[in-house]
């Protein structure tokens, strides 16, 4: 499961990039059942489906409201998937390769701006490359740090203070796994991002505290910002994957758990642009690791 799920970051001359952080871990299979009900209510009255769905005489409060908007969204959807959009576009590039230095964060925010960008153009993801070498060790202040790596918080901030305005491309300033590059050459590179435009948060960078939130925020925007807790020995598993792997429930850390048998927990950031929901198992979501 997803433990705090930032929103995926949006790209808009007016509204800007957004992303926030959300909990999935509690009440997903409840949750999806309630919106299978909803779906097959069909044509049904405002209190047929307050009672229905949420218990209650009248469709009010947020929790009502967001298995509504839940019902509306559909059981499987992949913003690299050219069947799930109008115009046949797969906003999603490939997974980069981060080394050995902890720049996850650099890394999952590329991959989001990248989303957000291609979305607001309604682009295929390789008309567009930005460099995560720029904005992990150029951008965000503090830069990241090869070996305890960079907060969330860091990148809020980074885009508030107005650092994130231009972004070199990947082929101009290519990652080199640490602050080794003079940043005055990623200087000299044309900046990848639309003119006119700018990044916010949406949420004013809060969580999204629901299912029906996160899947809407993949729909609108891409994917959203997540990260996992793993004990050491399944990091290094996951660290090894260079395919299509499952990261299984039984890996994950409790929220409750502070520390693994193993010692400290490692906290892993990565992009998720959809989803696939099962009525037995709760389904899964689909996310680009690095």
């Amino acid at each position: 499961m997803l433990h705090i799920v930032r929103t995926g970051l949006v790209y808009n001359a007016e509204k800007g990039l957004r992303s926030p952080p959300n909990a999935t871990r509690p009440g997903y299979q409840i949750s999806s059942g309630k919106a299978r009900i909803l779906r097959n209510l069909g044509a049904s009255t405002e209190a047929e489906v307050a009672q229905k769905v949420c218990g209650q005489e009248a469709i009010t409060g947020a929790d009502c409201l967001d298995l509504l908007l839940l019902g509306l969204t559909p059981p499987a959807y992949s913003s690299n998937s050219t069947a799930d959009k109008p115009l046949r576009r797969a906003f999603i590039s490939p997974a980069q390769d981060q080394s050995t230095c902890s720049a996850c964060v650099g890394f999952v925010f590329t991959a989001a701006a990248e989303a957000a960008v291609n979305v607001y153009l309604q682009q295929s993801w390789d008309k567009l490359s930005l460099s995560e070498q720029d904005v992990s060790f150029c951008k965000l202040f503090p830069p990241v740090d090869c070996t305890t790596g960079a907060k969330y918080e860091e990148v809020v901030r980074s885009v508030r203070d107005g650092r994130v305005t231009t972004w070199a491309s990947r082929d101009c300033f290519p990652y080199e796994g640490g602050a080794s590059w003079s940043c005055a050459s990623a200087e000299l590179c044309d900046s990848q991002l639309p003119k006119g435009g700018a990044f916010s948060f949406a949420y004013v960078g809060s969580a999204l505290n629901t299912i029906g939130k996160v899947k809407s925020q993949i729909m609108l925007t891409g994917g959203v910002i997540t990260s996992i807790a793993m004990s050491p020995s399944v990091f290094r598993r996951f660290s090894a994957y260079n395919t299509a792997a499952v990261f299984d429930t039984t890996e994950d850390l409790s929220p409750s758990r502070n520390t693994a048998p193993e010692g400290d927990p490692y906290m892993h950031a990565l992009f998720c642009y959809g989803w696939r929901d099962d009525p037995n198992r709760g389904g899964h979501w689909l996310c680009k690791n690095r």
